[in-house]
């Protein structure tokens, strides 16, 4: 009974409040326009933000510039910023650069540091202005001494490439540093082939693979390759053709020509991953078809060791996967399955073993033990039966061993 009392409380709480909201954003709406109405500054611009982003109102391009261009007008530095990118993107306006430009460099005189950055590119890239790779630079300097990532990107590129400044690889590695610290995927590769090629620092592989990692983590599929590479090569990293596999793979899947190349080697010798000819020539003929060096050399020997009916699955294969890539859709991993990291297969033997599965030694290595320990594992524990080693099961084993840990307390 109780819980019928409260459904219906519940249910006329919520026929109730979203009256009281509507009532309330009307009442917000109202007062912010009887104050920009007034010449309210601040006002002018919250009433442009709700038509440029249908806070509240119907979004109105149209509106939102006339009020930001108010709020402009009286010096509100916010408003000079977002009519700039109005004007820059033509919304609610046809597009101008030389409009755009103007308003960034309102903003930029009050020290905006996306201003500086926007207006920095401007110059950059001579759009709406000259182009004057100088300016550009004290302005990507201006925005990167207030924090502003993108900026402390583009300035390291510029002392990178010695451009608009003389080229200085400390610097670039100063400013690729402070913005791969706040996430920057590019900064973050920079910085990996700064260390990896000696550019600005030392050579240190080990910081190297550290910054690759976290841009690999993030997509970026260059850096996934050069991640692979260390792995297959052992450089900076202990070697795991197993890990090599998998960094190649995630690469390869977006397209990146050399990382398809080393994968049909990959498959073809069988290293770090269940030797196929079918696979190794599927990938390599993607290689091919982006005219890597090797890779039709390579694909004609594989053929030689190939049946028909290979040949024409791994031409059907490459013809499935090359759809995925061009679509940007990830590869089903049912068409690849990449195995497990010797790192988690034998965290899985310890794992299975301590909770009394037999499995022999714990090497890292998979094979009928391992997987039968899996399934009774899984069996037992009303899990799907599919003896696949992966982080799904570890994480099912350790809070496993944490349950029977607790139990025994």
């Amino acid at each position: 009974m109780r819980h019928s009392f409260f459904l219906l409380f519940i249910a006329a709480l919520l026929a109730t409040s979203f009256p009281i909201l509507k009532v309330q954003a009307d009442e917000s709406l109202t007062a912010a326009r009887e104050l920009a109405e007034q010449g309210d500054a601040n006002a002018q611009f919250e009433l442009a933000v709700m038509y440029d982003f249908g806070n509240g109102v119907p979004e109105n391009d149209l509106q939102a510039v006339k009020w930001y261009r108010l709020a402009a007008e009286q010096g509100y530095v916010s408003a000079q910023f977002n009519l700039a990118l109005m004007f820059r993107h033509g919304e609610g306006v046809p597009a101008d650069d030389l409009k755009a430009v103007e308003w960034y460099r309102l903003a930029v005189e009050q020290g905006h540091a996306k201003a500086q950055f926007n207006l920095a590119v401007m110059y950059d890239f001579g759009e709406g202005i000259a182009e004057d790779d100088s300016e550009a630079v004290k302005l990507y300097k201006l925005a990167a001494e207030q924090g502003y990532a993108q900026a402390q990107l583009y300035l390291a590129l510029s002392y990178d490439n010695g451009e608009g400044v003389m080229e200085d690889d400390r610097e670039a590695v100063k400013w690729y540093r402070l913005a791969a610290e706040q996430g920057n995927v590019k900064a973050q590769f920079n910085l990996a082939l700064s260390y990896d090629n000696g550019e600005g620092v030392p050579v240190d592989n080990r910081e190297a693979v550290k910054w690759y990692r976290l841009a690999a983590e993030q997509g970026h599929a260059e850096a996934q390759f050069s991640l692979a590479v260390s792995y297959d090569f052992g450089e900076g990293v202990s070697a795991d053709d197993r890990e090599a596999v998998n960094w190649y793979r995630l690469a390869a899947e977006q397209g990146h020509a050399n990382a398809q190349f080393n994968l049909g080697i990959m498959y073809f010798n069988g290293e770090g991953v269940s030797q196929s000819y079918v696979k190794a020539y599927a990938w390599t003929n993607l290689a091919a078809a982006q005219n890597v060096e090797g890779a039709r050399g390579n694909r004609s020997s594989f053929k030689q060791q190939m049946t028909s009916a290979q040949i024409n699955e791994a031409q059907q294969l490459s013809s499935t996967w090359y759809e995925h890539i061009q679509n940007k859709q990830p590869i089903p991993q049912s068409l690849t399955r990449v195995e497990p990291s010797r790192e988690t297969v034998m965290k899985a033997q310890q794992l299975l073993t301590i909770l009394g599965y037999r499995l022999g030694t714990a090497d890292g290595m998979p094979g009928d033990k391992t997987s039968a320990a899996a399934r009774a594992f899984q069996r037992d524990n009303n899990l799907p039966v599919t003896g696949a080693i992966n982080n799904e099961l570890l994480t099912v084993l350790s809070e496993k061993i944490k349950s029977v840990s607790l139990d025994t307390i």
